[in-house]
């Protein structure tokens, strides 16, 4: 199936949970994405900056959040298991967690 036949979204998370085998995520936010006129590297692409303005915005605890880009099935249920492209952020003080040595 071409993505372009799909109804797409973003979805923003936090992990809850993390380091333990119940690790699970809290949907806060479901944007449904335009995979018509995106292509799925596209959309990846956008997926990270997307997810960052969420946290931004939001002013977000510290923590781990997620965007998935997912394809959405019947009454906008989705399946983050599966999903088309995924970005993690560490987030701490108000913005992104780097560990030292690793690209900005």
């Amino acid at each position: 199936m071409e993505v372009a036949d799909m109804k797409c979204g973003f979805v923003f998370a936090r992990a809850h949970g993390i380091g333990n085998a119940y690790e699970w995520y809290e949907t806060l936010k479901l944007e449904e994405v335009d995979a018509r006129t995106w292509s799925t590297e596209e959309l990846a692409r956008r997926l990270r900056p997307w997810t960052l303005d969420l946290l931004r915005e939001r002013k977000c605890g510290d923590g781990k959040y997620l965007g998935f880009l997912v394809e959405l099935y019947e009454d906008n249920q989705f399946d983050t298991g599966i999903a088309l492209a995924e970005e993690e952020v560490i987030w701490f003080y108000e913005s992104e967690y780097l560990p030292v040595g690793s690209a900005a």
